[in-house]
C-alpha cells in the first residue's frame, strides 16, 4: 500500500438492506478530519449519482456532521478545516 493514498469506500442500501450501490474514490493523503469529511461526502455523492432524495448519513465524525448540515459558508467559517473538504467535491452538496 502506498503511503501517500487513503482509499475511501461507501456503499449504498435500501430500507430493506439490499445493495443499491458501491462507490470508491482514491484521495492524496490528508488530516484525519478531510479524511472523515470525504467518507461521510461519498455516499452523499453516491446517492445523487443515484437519483436518492432522501438518505441516512451514519458516521462518528460529529463536527464532520455537523458541518454538512450547515451552508457551505457557515461550515467553512465554523470549521475553516472543511474548506479542504469542500474543494475535494463538486458544488452539488452546498
Amino acid at each position: 500500500m502506498r503511503e501517500n493514498i487513503v482509499v475511501v469506500a461507501t456503499v449504498c442500501k435500501d430500507s430493506k438492506g439490499a445493495t443499491m450501490g458501491i462507490k470508491t474514490k482514491k484521495f492524496h493523503r490528508f488530516s484525519p478530519i478531510v479524511a472523515e469529511g470525504s467518507a461521510a461526502l461519498l455516499p452523499i455523492e453516491l446517492a445523487l449519482s443515484l437519483g436518492i432524495s432522501h438518505l441516512v448519513l451514519k458516521g462518528d465524525a460529529k463536527l464532520v456532521i455537523q458541518g454538512i448540515c450547515m451552508d457551505k459558508t457557515t461550515a467553512i467559517g465554523k470549521y475553516p478545516m472543511l474548506s479542504s473538504i469542500a474543494n475535494n467535491f463538486s458544488t452539488e452538496f452546498w
